[in-house]
């Protein structure tokens, strides 16, 4: 998969229950272009004046820090940066500072990790179980078997 160059982004909507983190990506454009971070993603953050790096690493988003009361239930608590929830904080990096580049839309590259690495054995194994025929039994119904 190709680097996808584009800027940060703190997306929320209705259902969301906070910010999720993503990356606009400029080539694209609607649902298309948005890129949700998802552990194990490879992300360089830029200065947007200097195009220097200023953040660059993988991706792990850890969900203990910044654990907040919500004002309507205390007894529903979420992570929260500035006041707002958020979904998850990169682990390595100071709350404010992670949020506030995504506040800002920094422009970033963004290497997706590919849908299948390190996922074994899930939703597959990584090699095809033998084949078992399967037994061959009478459907059961509701009412009792299957009549012949």
């Amino acid at each position: 998969m190709s680097p996808i160059q584009g800027k940060l982004e703190a997306f929320s909507e209705t259902g969301t229950e906070g910010i999720i983190w993503c990356v606009i990506d400029d080539a694209l454009s609607g649902w298309d272009k948005l890129n949700c971070l998802k552990d194990g993603d490879h992300l360089t953050i830029l200065d947007p004046d200097t195009k220097s790096v200023v953040w660059e690493g993988k991706i792990h988003l850890e969900y203990e820090r910044n654990i907040t009361p919500s004002g309507y239930n205390p007894n529903y608590k979420k992570q929260a940066i500035h006041g707002m929830w958020v979904n998850g904080i990169q682990d390595n990096v100071l709350p404010e500072l992670w949020a506030n580049w995504f506040f800002k839309e920094y422009p970033v590259i963004l290497n997706k990790k590919e849908f299948m690495t390190d996922m074994s054995p899930w939703p597959w194994p990584k090699s095809p179980p033998e084949t078992v025929e399967p037994k061959k039994t009478k459907k059961e119904f509701p009412t009792g078997p299957r009549p012949e």
